[in-house]
């Protein structure tokens, strides 16, 4: 049994057209989320490499958009 199975029989047997539709919202809104942190990370690489910021502004900049905690930054830091 994959993982969607598993999710269909543990479910309840019905579910509202709100629920549905409320919780369609949120898959959206996570996705649309993580789309936001690819591209901040991806900006912030790309200004990195192209010597348009430094290492110390490319993390204070990780910070302040909030996707510094996917940097995995060895032993001492990184994504949890």
């Amino acid at each position: 049994m994959n993982s969607t199975q598993h999710h269909a029989v543990r479910g309840k047997a019905a579910d509202t057209a709100s629920e549905r539709d409320f919780t369609l919202s949120v898959f959206r809104t996570a996705a649309a989320r993580q789309r936001l942190a690819v591209n901040s990370l991806e900006t912030i690489g790309t200004a990195l490499r192209n010597k348009l910021v430094d290492v110390d502004g490319a993390m204070k900049w990780a910070h302040d958009e909030g996707v510094i905690g996917y940097l995995d930054l060895g032993p001492t830091g990184g994504a949890q």
